[in-house]
């Protein structure tokens, strides 16, 4: 006899239906047999017994706390995701916000969000090298962290051979640019981006 599970109370399906939509998009999964809700509710949680995530009706507001939203529905269903993961690795409830976690949390959340996990556990999340700057934790993420390009005499101009060679002479730049597999359209904006990061 299987076990009935309650689902979480005050679902908003619309919301939900949203939002689920946006966190696959976003590339923010969850572990086989678990599910993401938006509810009516004062916070969001994951819960064991109904391996459920919950995101706050108020998290998805456009206007939070009298400024765009910033997409900070996806740094809450990522959050929640997180413990749903750490969850499933061990096959028991680990709450605790510790190494596991954020190794979880950073591999699923947008980085240009994991600055609002400052804001709910600002010690555990500047242990796990999160910054406050977004700018700084998309370098982070995409292995930029510490670079310091090697100068050319004019920084990279419209001559092809020269962005080349400033690539030859970066191979984070060459691993960054095959990993993040940049269209050929795209590739001289990405290493001036590069290259300004040493500015």
């Amino acid at each position: 006899m299987t076990r009935q599970v309650r689902k979480p109370r005050n679902i908003d399906y619309a919301q939900s239906s949203r939002l689920q939509s946006k966190a696959i998009a976003a590339g923010i999964d969850l572990p086989p047999g678990y599910e993401l809700y938006v509810t009516d509710s004062r916070n969001g949680r994951f819960r064991v017994n109904s391996l459920t995530c919950t995101v706050p009706l108020w998290a998805t507001k456009t206007d939070f706390k009298n400024k765009p939203n910033d997409d900070f529905e996806l740094y809450y269903a990522a959050h929640e995701a997180a413990h749903a993961w750490v969850h499933y690795d061990a096959k028991r409830d680990s709450s605790s916000h510790g190494p596991r976690f954020y190794e979880h949390f950073k591999r699923l959340c947008p980085a240009n969000l994991w600055h609002h996990e400052l804001g709910y556990k600002t010690r555990e999340s500047k242990k796990a090298g999160i910054s406050e700057d977004p700018a700084t934790n998309e370098a982070t993420a995409y292995g930029f962290e510490n670079i310091r390009p090697v100068p050319i005499a004019a920084g990279p101009t419209q001559d092809d051979a020269a962005y080349e060679d400033y690539v030859r002479a970066n191979p984070k730049l060459a691993a960054a640019l095959k990993k993040r597999h940049v269209p050929d359209h795209e590739r001289k904006s990405f290493i001036r981006g590069w290259a300004k990061l040493d500015k």
